[in-house]
C-alpha cells in the first residue's frame, strides 16, 4: 500500500437519471420511479414524531412534510433532494440525489440509439461474476459492442447494471468459482 495519493480515473458506466423540477407532475414521476425500484415509500416524518423508534430503511423514498423536499433512503441514511438536483439510479440499482453542477461535470447524455434487445447467446452452463458479485446476463446493447446488462445477485430483482462484457468472468465448474 502506498503512503502517497495515487491518480485514478472514473470507469465509464451508464446510469439512469431524472432531474427534479418545480413541476409537481414531474416530481411525482421521479417519486414513482424511485418508489418502484426501491423498498417503496416510507414516512420520514416519523423521525421528528418518534425519533427513538425511527430507523432508516435500506432504500425508499419519502416527502419531508416540513418543506416538501423529496427524501431518498440509502444504506448510509437519508438524502434530501432539492429542485434542480438529479436523481441517479447507480450501477448497483441504488438511488441518490446529485447537485446539478456535479452531475454536469461527471455525466454526459448517452446517445438515444442505445436500445436494449434480447441477448443472442446464453451462458446458461456457466456461473458469471462481475467484480466479485454473482450475476446473470439480462440483455445486450445492440449498438454498443461489448456492453451487457446484468442482474446482480442479492439486489432487487429489477435491478440491472450495464457493464463491459470483457469484465465478466465465466466459471464452468464450481471449484474454479471459489
Amino acid at each position: 500500500m502506498s503512503t502517497k495519493p495515487q491518480m485514478f480515473r472514473k470507469k465509464p458506466v451508464v446510469i439512469e437519471a431524472m432531474q427534479l423540477s418545480a413541476v409537481l407532475a414531474q416530481q411525482h414521476a421521479v417519486y414513482q420511479w424511485v418508489e418502484q425500484h426501491t423498498n417503496g415509500s416510507f414516512d420520514v416524518n416519523q423521525m421528528w414524531i418518534d425519533p427513538e423508534s425511527f430507523a432508516w430503511p435500506e432504500s425508499g423514498v419519502s416527502i419531508d412534510a416540513r418543506d416538501g423536499r423529496m427524501v431518498i433512503a440509502t444504506l448510509e441514511g437519508g438524502h434530501w433532494a432539492d429542485v434542480g438536483d438529479w436523481i441517479i439510479r447507480g450501477v448497483m440499482g441504488e438511488f441518490y440525489p446529485c447537485k446539478p453542477d456535479v452531475f454536469l461535470s461527471t455525466y454526459e447524455p448517452v446517445a438515444a440509439a442505445l436500445t436494449r434487445r434480447p441477448r443472442s447467446r446464453a451462458l446458461s452452463s456457466a456461473r458469471l461474476s462481475y467484480r466479485g458479485y454473482q450475476v446473470t446476463i439480462a440483455e445486450e446493447l445492440s449498438s454498443v459492442p461489448g456492453m451487457v446488462w446484468v442482474h446482480v445477485e442479492g439486489l432487487r430483482p429489477d435491478a440491472e447494471v450495464l457493464v463491459p462484457s470483457g469484465e465478466i468472468i465465466a466459471y464452468w465448474d464450481e471449484e474454479a468459482a471459489k
